[in-house]
């Protein structure tokens, strides 16, 4: 047997959200017990572990993605998906959800997090640590996904909401500040270049 291993960090991640999760794969349901039913980790989704098999089309599509909201009871503009490869992400984003990718820090392929950005994921994290410290309950409870990359947001006084990205570098401000406004900004996070702020409206 091929030995199988949590990525560390993962279980603390998923045991620490207080919000129903399932597992959406395009694998067989012979695999994934054979794959994920062999670690801890199966037990923290309490049997909710959909496939490939259980609709017609797999991931890009959002077949798979809207049965596990239908059987999950959960709204998908209100759900989270957290996926590592770019068919995974479109997926999210065609059945209208918010996509978050995830890198493992050991994973040897080279412009990961480029590769999931470009498939729409409003923010990667690499490494568990790192997607841990995303509040991914506030957008489950009806947040935004402002809220989910670390942003403020408040009523100004003329009754105008106003949301801040804020965050640590590389990890996706840029990207959610021009989906949610439509600009073009361009990620200025090299040496001699410094952007104090950015303002744009939400469209």
């Amino acid at each position: 047997f091929k030995v199988i291993e949590e990525i560390e960090g993962i279980s603390d991640v998923v045991t620490s959200l207080n919000r129903p999760v399932c597992v959406a794969s395009n694998s067989s349901l012979f695999r994934l017990t054979r794959s994920l039913g062999r670690v801890g980790l199966w037990k923290a989704f309490h049997g909710n572990v959909f496939s490939a098999d259980h609709v017609a089309r797999p991931k890009p599509a959002p077949d798979l993605l809207l049965h596990c909201a239908t059987e999950m009871g959960a709204n998908p503009g209100r759900s989270v998906m957290i996926d590592d490869s770019p068919h995974g992400v479109e997926s999210a984003v065609a059945a209208g959800m918010v996509a978050i990718g995830f890198v493992d820090l050991n994973d040897p392929r080279p412009g990961r997090v480029e590769v999931l950005r470009a498939a729409g994921a409003v923010l990667v994290a690499s490494g568990s640590a790192e997607l841990r410290s995303i509040p991914i309950q506030n957008i489950s409870s009806g947040g935004t996904a402002a809220q989910a990359a670390g942003g403020a947001t408040g009523a100004s006084q003329d009754g105008a909401l106003r949301a801040a990205l804020l965050g640590n570098p590389n990890c996706g401000k840029t990207a959610l500040f021009n989906l949610l406004t439509g600009a073009r900004q361009k990620v200025a996070n090299y040496a001699g270049v410094t952007v104090e702020r950015k303002e744009g409206w939400l469209t």
